[in-house]
């Protein structure tokens, strides 16, 4: 028990996999946001240090020890300014929360800094190079979230290879006094780094799956387990926005209405009711099984598709349609479920808001209600 339990901790910060899965999101969001503010800083941070750096080597004099260290610090840093820029651009207008190259690119960012400070502070001849190194890789657990055990044996592994590196490179070109110096404080501020990258990724982890929660249980709707009118209107203000900034993106809009639900109450009671309203939020999430549905009213549901079901958007509904016929005939008439609705496409060329693809799913919806009504008569 203790071993699985300390497994979900360096595994994926103390909540099970399947609650990792539905964290990773936020997750994703949050190092996206970490690392647009963090590149800018970093790019002013590196681009300062060369520019010093060369400041340094053409008022010294050439031979001068002052301007030794400052040349090592030139070739890195110089790349560090290069790539940093190049990054931070890619964050800021390149790469969504949802990306999957996302984290690669902010290992290879971890990569970069590690490799180039590494190699500055290796080569260096300034007694103090190797602070550089140790500042650094104590510094960048704070901005990368993953899982713990993942992210603290790539901080292990710079580490211990800038150790060695130190222990059989720096004799070469420095006394044994400054090499003994950046063995120690490399091999201290690494052990540092592994437990800040742990102890802040298993923190943050947490918090993110405690925050997620709560923002499920806020837009979900209790009876059936869709979303809410909270999320819905939040989604609807999402498609405003790109409708207003003339995004390409696209989606159609279901309405659903739960067809003589009074009468159900009336007829059977409320219990009947909510069951009649849990079988048709069940009808509708298996026919739209990749798209948010939503209950926003006692009988009214909206699914908004988009990818796999807006592609596939003919045969789902023409299904449902089938589906639905059957559901409406029962033996028990308290198990019978009717329901009437209509789909709406967005067109990027003539819809400028929301309320009139709303609306134009809305007759549908009517005019599905009426042909159903229709049937019964007959």
């Amino acid at each position: 028990m203790a071993t699985n339990t300390l497994g979900k901790y360096l595994l994926y910060g103390g909540i099970s996999k399947e609650e990792y899965k539905k964290t990773k999101p936020m997750i994703n969001r949050q190092n996206l946001k970490l690392w647009k503010y963090s590149s800018v800083f970093f790019e002013i941070l590196f681009v300062a240090v060369f520019v010093v750096s060369l400041v340094l080597i053409n008022v010294s004099a050439p031979d001068s020890q002052l301007s030794l260290e400052a040349s090592g610090y030139i070739v890195p840093f110089g790349i560090l300014s290069v790539y940093m820029m190049l990054f931070a651009i890619v964050m800021l207008v390149g790469i969504k929360p949802e990306s999957k190259s996302l984290i690669p690119l902010v290992y290879i960012s971890n990569i970069v800094m590690l490799s180039c400070v590494g190699y500055a502070s290796i080569f260096s001849s300034g007694n103090d190079a190797g602070v550089s190194f140790c500042a650094v890789i104590a510094a960048l657990p704070f901005f990368t979230v993953d899982r713990p055990l993942r992210y603290s044996l790539f901080t292990m592994t710079f580490g211990v290879a800038y150790v060695l590196l130190s222990a059989l490179v720096k004799p070469i070109l420095h006394p044994l006094v400054e090499v003994m110096k950046d063995v120690l404080f490399g091999s201290v501020f690494t052990l540092v780094s592994i437990f800040i990258s742990l102890f802040s990724n298993i923190t943050r982890i947490k918090q993110y799956f405690l925050t997620l929660t709560v923002e499920v249980e806020r837009d979900t709707d209790a009876l059936t387990g869709v979303k809410n009118i909270n999320a819905y209107d939040r989604a609807v203000e999402e498609i405003k926005a790109k409708i207003r900034n003339h995004e390409n993106f696209r989606f159609a809009i279901a309405i659903f209405d739960i067809n003589d639900l009074k009468g159900m109450n009336d007829s059977y009671g409320h219990s009947a009711g909510d069951k009649l309203i849990i079988r048709s939020s069940k009808l509708i999430c298996d026919a739209f099984k990749h798209s948010p549905v939503y209950r926003i009213g006692g009988d009214e549901f909206v699914v908004i598709l988009s990818g796999e079901d807006y592609s596939n958007r003919e045969r789902i509904i023409r299904t449902l349609h089938e589906t639905l016929d059957k559901e409406r005939i029962s033996e028990k008439p308290e198990e019978a479920t009717s329901i009437a609705f209509g789909v709406s496409i967005y067109n990027s060329l003539k819809d400028f808001d929301y309320v009139t693809i709303f609306s134009r799913a809305d007759a549908e919806m009517y005019d599905n209600k009426r042909i159903i009504k229709s049937k019964s008569n007959h």
